[in-house]
């Protein structure tokens, strides 16, 4: 990739930069080839540095310029990883050449086996025609042995030259394909590497250019704000000296208007007094007004005088009235007098009234202060007594805990009848499948008899593996499937839909209610103790007949915090006696014995499980004691054409010894029979032990006794057709492989690994029809192994 130098421009920042990868082409695309003379190259403009919202548009744009271009980048390198994958995809296909040489090895293994076969049969036979000459016999032996010699020799010989001829063209063709393979490879990577370098330089000169951005608009938004600040520092003067220049002019002319107005009213007196002495003038018939208004100003002081001296004489009358009020005004003082003395005596008492006013008050506010504690302390009591009293229920008598059982063992209501039972405890047990195959696929649901068998028979083998986990696509029956074989079956069936905030066993089965003081018994704990009661006329027993319980999306919460207690118990229960079984203890309250729940055999466990955001994985625990059965993705959708409801009574019920004598508890195998699954299950136990995740003898003996249970290799074994049982055998074996095995190759890294590699191969070589799902599970995974598919079961039609 050709790098070019920025150039520096009048601000300090790249003036354009031009972006091409190494043949030539820009990151939005091109044609491949050098750089022609006339190439339109795109250039990243320098900024234009501004002030204000030009200048933030300017700034926006080149970032959007800048994440443009390095999206164009990113895509580059997104085609660059696609042609590595090609070329990893290239060695997978030369890995499967090498599997498919180590096939060709071992079959020429087996045929000179067969050689050898063939030259001891010659030899048995030779022996017994010609029993009784024994000197010509031993020299025809010799002879026979000589010339068995050279042919060996001879054909050893051809065939060394031969496998040496083939080895050394394969290994000729590898390794002229591992070189051209290589030599891309490394073209490429050194292409990458040119092009990672010349990315690293442009994203080096775009930091350094944001960077230059960055502190630009600092300092430019530093100086709009001084230049906000000063303007409106500017404005506020402006707007001070214009309200101070407008009061001044409205005070003058306010003033001037007052002035106005007092000159006007100065005029306005001056004419009214000059229209006054007009008039006087002519009332005084010509006189001189000046010398009449002297003569008037002299009266008016001599009347003045003479109201003065009228003044300083009172008469009689007013001398009366002094006199009255002097008397009037003496009373009023000795009154007065009088009045302060008593309010002087007073003073002391009004003091006590007021003291006693704030006491009275105090202890009125003390009163209201009692009255809300008590109110407080009564509420409190009336709590305490409650909380005594639901705590004395947890330590109920010893008579209640009967009726807490009772509680427990009260029938639900789709068992509360005595509901009848098989009476033929001869039943076929392929005939009994063949018919619920038939009433499935009458009531509209056609499932493959693979899958129903693989169901049946993990649920037969419970004794190693006790529960049976069903996964898949959403739809595709999962639930309906247990629903059904229960239903045609016989079997009483109970759904338990598994809620995320389950973390202990009690979320199961039930706990006890002190504030109802009963026991809430879930209904999977009335169903598990209505199965191990015996019929009466009184209560409907379930013991002589068999119950499937369905854990509907077990894994929304971690399956071992609420069915931990149980997988052990129904463990432990293998090395028991058949009538013999651990209880497992239900708390009925403090004080009080708990429930024995038995754990019987005649209940079976089954659940759902889906594989997205809310669910939990499954731990090794849950694997290694259960069967994981996939559905398949549907090959071809089929069609409903009527809904049809289910009879509220299904078939009678089936016996819990017609079960039992269905269970297989002893391999009927011989060790030829069952040594070459041992050997293959061992070579996929060692590549395991590699990566940590080896499988226990628990594990083997599960599968093994799956064999042994599966109904198709009874009936081979029952009607002693050798090619069909090694045929069912096969096939029983490839079951386990998906249902035990492939769950615990989760999450192992798929890229580079030996362990699936020679896993893959035993797949191979073993002639397993998984292989697309193994090979479906290595790429869907994001770099691990994930297990999803049952592509295998649509291979075939539906048996």
């Amino acid at each position: 990739m050709a790098k070019h130098k920025p150039q520096r421009g009048n601000v300090g920042m790249p003036a354009a930069l031009t972006i091409r990868d190494e043949n030539g082409m820009s990151p939005g695309g091109g044609t491949a080839g050098p750089v022609a003379g006339n190439a339109v190259m795109r250039p990243i403009p320098a900024p234009h540095v501004g002030i204000g919202p030009v200048a933030d548009a300017q700034l926006a744009e080149r970032e959007r310029e800048l994440e443009q271009w390095e999206r164009d980048i990113k895509a580059d390198a997104a085609k660059q990883l696609e042609r590595i994958r090609a070329a990893d995809a290239r060695d997978e296909e030369v890995k499967r050449a090498e599997a498919h040489l180590q096939q060709d090895k071992h079959e020429f293994a087996d045929h000179m086996r067969g050689l050898g076969e063939r030259d001891e049969q010659v030899k048995r036979a030779e022996a017994e025609r010609d029993e009784g000459y024994a000197v010509q016999r031993a020299q025809q032996q010799d002879a026979l042995a000589l010339r068995h010699q050279q042919l060996l020799a001879e054909v050893e010989r051809h065939v060394e030259v031969a496998r040496s001829e083939r080895f050394a063209a394969i290994e000729q063709e590898m390794a002229q394909q591992r070189d051209e393979q290589g030599a891309r490879m490394q073209a490429e990577r050194d292409l990458l590497a040119q092009r990672q370098e010349a990315l690293d330089a442009d994203r080096s000169a775009l930091e350094q250019q944001r960077q230059t951005l960055r502190r630009e608009r600092i300092t430019l938004n530093a100086e709009l704000e001084s230049l906000a600040a000063s303007q409106a520092e500017l404005s506020d003067r402006i707007e001070r000296l214009a309200r101070d220049r407008i009061d001044s002019a409205q005070a003058e002319a306010t003033s001037a208007r007052d002035e106005n107005r007092r000159l006007l009213s100065l005029i306005d007196g001056y004419r009214k007094e000059t229209s006054r002495y007009d008039t006087l003038t002519r009332q005084l018939g010509g006189q001189d007004p000046g010398i009449l208004s002297q003569q008037l100003v002299e009266l008016r002081q001599r009347n003045e005088e003479l109201v003065n001296q009228l003044q300083l004489r009172p008469s009689e009358q007013v001398q009366k009235d002094f006199e009255r009020s002097r008397r009037h005004e003496a009373a009023l003082a000795e009154q007065n007098a009088r009045l302060e003395e008593e309010n002087a005596a007073l003073r002391p008492v009004q003091l006590q009234v007021a003291q006693l006013d704030h006491r009275a008050g105090n202890m009125e506010l003390k009163n209201r202060q009692l009255h809300d504690t008590m109110d407080v302390l009564e509420a409190e009591n009336r709590k305490l007594g409650e909380m005594l009293r639901r705590a004395s229920a947890g330590f109920a008598p010893p008579e209640e805990r009967e009726a807490r059982i009772a509680d427990i063992r009260r029938p639900l209501p789709q068992f509360k009848d005595v509901l009848p039972r098989r009476q033929d405890e001869m039943i076929d047990e392929q005939s009994w499948l063949e018919d619920i195959s038939r009433r499935c696929a009458e009531h509209g649901l056609v499932f493959d008899r693979r899958i129903l068998n693989a169901f049946h028979t993990s649920l037969k083998t419970a004794e190693f593996s006790p529960l049976t986990v069903l996964a898949g696509a959403s739809g595709t029956g999962k639930s309906e499937l247990p629903r059904l074989y229960a239903h045609f079956g016989g079997i009483n069936f109970l759904n338990v839909p598994v809620q995320p905030n389950w973390d202990s066993q009690e979320s199961l089965l039930g706990y006890f209610n002190s504030i109802d003081n009963r026991f809430d018994a879930q209904p999977l704990l009335r169903l598990l103790a209505q199965a191990q009661e015996n019929p009466a006329d009184d209560y409907p027993g379930l013991s002589d007949t068999m119950s499937l319980v369905l854990l509907d999306e077990m894994n929304l919460a971690h399956v071992e915090m609420y069915f931990a207690e149980f997988l052990s118990r129904l463990e432990n229960r293998r090395s028991m006696q058949r009538d013999r079984i651990l209880p497992l203890e239900v708390k009925l309250g403090a004080g009080i014995d708990p429930y024995q729940l038995q754990l019987g055999r005649n209940v079976l466990w089954t659940g759902t499980m889906n594989q997205d955001e809310t669910t939990k994985a499954l731990s090794d625990k849950v694997i290694d004691r259960g069967f994981i059965l996939h559905f398949p993705r549907p090959a071809e959708f089929r069609r409903r054409a009527e809904l049809k409801a289910l009879a509220k009574q299904g078939a009678p019920l089936l016996r819990t010894a017609t079960w039992q004598k269905w269970v297989k508890l002893k391999s009927s195998f011989d060790d030829g029979q069952v040594q070459p699954f041992k050997e293959t299950a061992q070579r996929i136990n060692d590549a395991l032990g590699e990566v940590g995740r080896a499988l226990g003898h628990r594990v083997w003996q599960s599968i093994e006794y799956y064999m042994a249970n599966h109904p198709a290799v009874l009936v081979a074994q029952q009607t002693n057709d050798e090619h069909a049982l090694k045929r069912e055998m096969h096939l029983a074996f490839e079951d386990q492989l998906v249902l035990k095995v492939m769950p615990k190759l989760r999450g192992i890294e798929t890229r580079g690994s030996k362990c699936l590699e020679r896993i893959r191969i035993e797949i191979i070589q073993g002639g397993y029809g998984i292989l697309d799902d193994f090979d479906r599970a290595t790429r869907i995974g994001y770099g691990q192994f994930m297990w999803s598919s049952a592509d295998y079961l649509n291979a075939g039609e539906p048996k």
